[in-house]
């Protein structure tokens, strides 16, 4: 097969969501997922990878990566909605971006080294942000402190850190991070669904897909994906502060 060019490639992974991300939190976990999803998605063609992610963002969620588009697009039409494990339906769409074994076998190699080029560079990026912002919340935790000292109060700054609410407004401020196609949604009520608030932004340009996490630390919190940065920030813009139930909701630019 002749190289296809960068820009041609065909979308050949399977994006899934909503796999009990509460279980993935050791490699042995990991591991066990990846050979259960290997079994659920190998008898429709032949798979290069399978991908399972867990940062906090993307807990629960897996690509699975077959070598022709005509698989990847049959798996997901049949498996969408299949129940992977008791009162769990997994919900499953085709990816937008070519994994590394796609690019690979259907590129040609400066191609390929280009592609994990642009991937480690972005990866970098985000990395940064990361970093940038966890020194400036150190820094205000720092300022915080020196004010209870001049304010004669004792505040021990460990014992601070360790009270310090899990608050999702303070996972990613939005005055600290650049516009992003992807925004963060705080103070949405429990008992609002995916399917509910998928109304609220399938109208902005470019609108992939409304996100929730399910357990941990930022239960509640929202991620809306689209494919730029115009829809996400005119959805942010027109929503922050729409009232929902009796919450006001935030919205914010988040890490992609």
């Amino acid at each position: 097969m002749s190289p296809l060019p960068y820009s041609a490639l065909p979308s050949c992974t399977v994006y899934v969501q909503r796999l009990h991300p509460s279980r993935l939190n050791s490699q042995t976990q990991i591991t066990e997922l990846t050979d259960r999803l290997r079994l659920c998605f190998e008898d429709y063609g032949n798979i290069l990878d399978i991908i399972v992610k867990r940062s906090n963002t993307r807990k629960g969620q897996a690509f699975i990566v077959f070598d022709t588009p005509e698989a990847a697009s049959t798996a997901q039409e049949e498996l969408d909605g299949f129940e992977f494990s008791p009162d769990n339906p997994i919900v499953t769409s085709i990816a937008r971006t070519a994994s590394d074994a796609v690019v690979e076998r259907f590129c040609s190699e400066e191609e390929f080294r280009e592609h994990k080029e642009r991937r480690l560079a972005e990866k970098a990026r985000k990395n940064a942000e990361a970093e940038a912002l966890q020194a400036l919340q150190n820094e205000e935790a720092k300022k915080r402190a020196a004010a209870d000292s001049a304010a004669g109060t004792t505040t021990d700054p460990r014992k601070a850190k360790l009270s310090k609410p899990a608050s999702k407004a303070n996972v990613v401020p939005s005055e600290y991070l650049p516009p992003n196609r992807l925004i963060m949604v705080e103070n949405v009520p429990a008992d609002y669904s995916i399917e509910a608030l998928t109304p609220m932004f399938s109208g902005f340009e470019g609108f992939i897909e409304v996100r929730k996490v399910e357990i941990g630390r930022f239960k509640g919190l929202v991620f809306v994906e689209f494919t730029g940065i115009p829809g996400a920030t005119a959805a942010k813009e027109a929503l922050g502060n729409t009232v929902l139930g009796e919450n006001v909701v935030k919205i914010t630019y988040a890490k992609d």
